[in-house]
């Protein structure tokens, strides 16, 4: 995933939990620095271990998933074939 791609899902789930951070600590989320936090969030999801096992996971399903693709492709062009279209 991209460093730009990775920096809006953090914005987008840090917007999903701000409310709720900003009622439990009104102050402190007063004088935090939202695109800061996002880029610590970012630096720190790259060093995280689980983090980065599940993006291995999710290539690997990415690459399955398009062979899958590929071959239901394939088996599309013998169905049309032996159906004449």
């Amino acid at each position: 995933m991209s460093d730009e791609r990775l920096s809006d899902l953090v914005s987008e789930r840090l917007s999903l939990n701000w409310e709720a951070f900003r009622e439990a600590h009104p102050g402190l989320a007063g004088a935090m620095e939202r695109v800061g936090l996002v880029e610590q969030i970012v630096d720190d999801l790259k060093t995280d271990a689980g983090y980065r096992e599940a993006m291995a996971q999710a290539e690997l399903d990415e690459r399955t998933l398009a062979a899958a693709a590929e071959v239901l492709k394939h088996v599309d062009v013998v169905v049309s074939r032996a159906l004449g279209l």
